[in-house]
């Protein structure tokens, strides 16, 4: 049903106008706080932009059982907070203080949505020079993904989750550090570290995951 108002104008018309128009407008804002959009904001499908550490905490409200509720999402699942489209994808993971590896929010990885490209060059191997390419996050000017920034920032990387019960933080080993142990003796990795200057004890393994973090040229 169309309601005319004075001039012969349809309300509902002129209503949906300015909500066009606003949604165009708005499109540098987060559409749940109204703030500028910041670092690593998502754009989902429907073209609706919002800040990511809101968004995770709408989309983990997806848990929280309500029995009026007749459109539920599956584990893989996610819902626009603003149209209420639901997509077959979850958020990526971004490393923020307060921020988990959750179940059906932004893991497994395997189901997140495609975020940013991981800039990390490989520097041995069979991929030399070749960029990593994996779903990445940024901080600063840089983009890497997860185990790159834990290897830059020498951290260990974790695999817990909110939904297990036992958490664990294990060294990261890659086919990179491989390869240099491999193709190198500990004199020649303790030279490597001498001329940039770094320490040079430790383990033969130790002295490889130095040389990597480093991002010393070889």
């Amino acid at each position: 049903m169309n309601y005319k108002i004075e001039d012969n104008i349809d309300f509902y018309t002129e209503l949906n106008k300015v909500d066009d128009s606003g949604n165009s407008s708005n499109s540098s804002i987060c559409m749940l706080t109204h703030q500028p959009l910041s670092e690593n904001y998502i754009t989902l499908p429907c073209k609706h932009t919002f800040n990511y550490i809101p968004l995770y905490h709408e989309v983990s409200t997806k848990f929280i059982h309500n029995h009026y509720d007749s459109n539920k999402l599956h584990n893989n699942e996610i819902k626009c907070p603003y149209c209420r489209t639901k997509y077959d994808t979850l958020l990526p993971y971004v490393d923020y203080d307060g921020i988990e590896k959750k179940h059906g929010v932004n893991w497994p990885e395997k189901d997140s949505m495609k975020h940013m490209e991981c800039s990390w060059l490989y520097k041995s191997g069979k991929n030399k020079g070749e960029p990593c390419r994996k779903n990445a996050y940024q901080k600063g000017a840089k983009v890497y993904c997860y185990l790159h920034w834990m290897m830059i920032n020498n951290k260990p990387v974790t695999s817990s989750t909110s939904t297990s019960t036992s958490t664990s933080a294990l060294p990261v080993w890659t086919n990179e550090m491989d390869t240099l142990f491999k193709a190198n003796h500990i004199i020649g990795l303790k030279k490597i570290l001498k001329n940039h200057n770094l320490p040079v004890s430790g383990t033969k393994k130790t002295l490889v995951m130095r040389i990597v973090n480093s991002n010393i040229t070889l």
